[in-house]
């Protein structure tokens, strides 16, 4: 085969001069238009033709020769390169002319690009693919599935690579537009108090401990708790448990008059949280007595807190037993007890609540954790890797204050009754029965043993015996309730 190169002014002389070489079964490989530009000596070229052609005739005189070679190269000729040893032909003869050519090389173009197109849409239809098994896998509703992928494709295209940070930063954005939020907790200076809802088991007494744990430990503030849980087993028991070791008040009650005289003791409180009994989705009375609670008092944060691990259609009827509460905020629960938080996801678009908190774990307060919206894709992405929590500082630990150094921050002061030797927290029913005209303060524990008082077994019994105390004279005082003379 000889190939080569011929140059000139139009597209129809430089068929002539192809012809006139080659003669008319030539073939042509390549051809493109020449711009104007400066030759020798600054001479300007005038603008022409190039065209690269060819043929497998050969004459006696040409055959022993090596094959003179004068072609453009593949990406120079605008062929692309994985059609590279195709050829874009035109048989040359008399009657041809450039319009029939450039026609030739669009058909050419056209064949290109049908084989170019099937490649990209090859991509495309993986990329859905993997996505729709990933979510669905997830257990993510095929409704959402299918709005979250055509928003992304339509926004960012499908060449992102899967799990890199571009893909998780298009995804972010893509649920945020969807109504996905979070809310990072206010400032733990403001005055507020906090309602804690959910159905049994969903963790909201471990999830209201260690929210506590952060106020008190981190932030230094004042926190009482407010129980209406009195009738489950030793519900109250284990709050009053959590209460000793965070050094903070417990209040159980029943009734809404009850709940206002305990709101009224702890106007000196930063925050006051409200532990709430569990609800089933068809508890109605119980529901109609929560309702009534709400009414009656303004509560800052209304929590739900929902378990990751309940069914996908559980968690939607239970938001919707719960919207009579006006709930605010949501919490989610037990992260690390499943692998698949697709039921979550759903929650949150259907709901369109913020969540605030995740909890996973045993440890207090180190397993909970602020909600983020990359938190919320690294769960669905990546639902076997964790993340340090939030309030913990890098390479440390969360530290409980023990209850006897934390309770000084709010018990200022303590009372005793001059006819006895026992000294008292200002709040406990002892203290409020003493006479003024028999009060006696105390600004510290060292005060009240410095004078041979010791620690009420009822309201102190988080602080050891100071000394041991010798009952010289019982008396009987004029409520019949007995002191000792010392």
């Amino acid at each position: 085969m000889q190939i080569k190169r011929f140059e000139a002014p139009t597209m129809t002389e430089a068929l002539r001069l192809i012809k006139k070489e080659f003669g008319p079964d030539a073939v042509i490989l390549s051809a493109r238009s020449l711009s104007q530009g400066k030759g020798l000596f600054g001479v300007k070229k005038p603008a022409g033709i190039e065209v690269t052609a060819a043929t497998d005739s050969f004459n006696d005189d040409t055959a022993t020769l090596p094959i003179e070679t004068k072609s453009v190269s593949t990406a120079a000729s605008g062929i692309p390169g994985n059609l590279k040893g195709q050829k874009i032909s035109v048989r040359i003869d008399d009657s041809i002319t450039d319009q029939a050519l450039m026609n030739s090389f669009q058909t050419g173009s056209k064949s290109i690009r049908k084989n170019i197109q099937p490649s990209s849409a090859g991509v495309e239809e993986s990329f859905k693919e993997k996505f729709k098994q990933h979510f669905a896998h997830q257990g993510l509703e095929d409704v959402f599935i299918q709005e979250i992928l055509t928003s992304l494709i339509r926004k960012y295209g499908s060449e992102s690579e899967w799990g890199s940070q571009s893909f998780c930063s298009a995804l972010m954005d893509v649920l945020s537009e969807m109504g996905v939020s979070v809310k990072p907790p206010e400032n733990a200076n403001r005055r507020q108090i906090h309602g804690f809802f959910g159905p049994a088991g969903s963790g909201k007494t471990s999830a209201m401990a260690r929210l506590t744990a952060i106020y008190t430990c981190q932030f230094r503030k004042k926190v009482g708790w407010i129980t209406f849980d009195t009738k489950r087993v030793a519900a109250a028991a284990q709050l009053q448990v959590y209460g000793k070791i965070l050094g903070i008040p417990v209040e159980p009650v029943s009734s809404i008059k009850e709940f206002k005289s305990s709101l009224r003791r702890f106007e000196q409180m930063d925050h006051i949280f409200i532990d709430t009994p569990g609800m089933g989705i068809r508890d109605v009375q119980m529901m109609a007595e929560l309702t009534e609670i709400m009414e009656h008092i303004h509560v800052n944060k209304v929590y739900l807190v929902a378990s990751a691990t309940t069914k996908n259609e559980d968690l939607l009827q239970i938001l919707k037993a719960y919207q009579p509460l006006s709930v605010t905020d949501l919490i989610v629960s037990k992260l690390d007890e499943t692998q698949s938080y697709g039921n979550v996801l759903n929650l949150l678009m259907h709901s369109k609540l913020p969540v605030s908190f995740f909890t996973s774990g045993q440890e207090i307060p180190n397993s909970l954790e602020m909600a983020t919206l990359e938190k919320i894709v690294e769960l669905m992405l990546n639902p076997v890797r964790e993340s340090r929590p939030w309030h913990v500082p890098p390479g440390k630990t969360a530290e409980i204050i023990p209850y006897i150094n934390n309770a000084s921050r709010f018990r200022d002061h303590y009372v005793a009754n001059h006819n006895s030797i026992l000294f008292h927290h200002p709040e406990c029913a002892w203290a409020k029965r003493i006479k003024p005209e028999n009060r006696i303060v105390f600004q510290s524990v060292e005060d009240a043993a410095s004078k041979q008082y010791i620690p009420c077994k009822t309201c102190c019994s988080h602080i050891p015996d100071i000394q041991d105390a010798t009952e010289a004279e019982v008396h009987r005082v004029g409520n019949g309730q007995p002191y000792y003379a010392r």
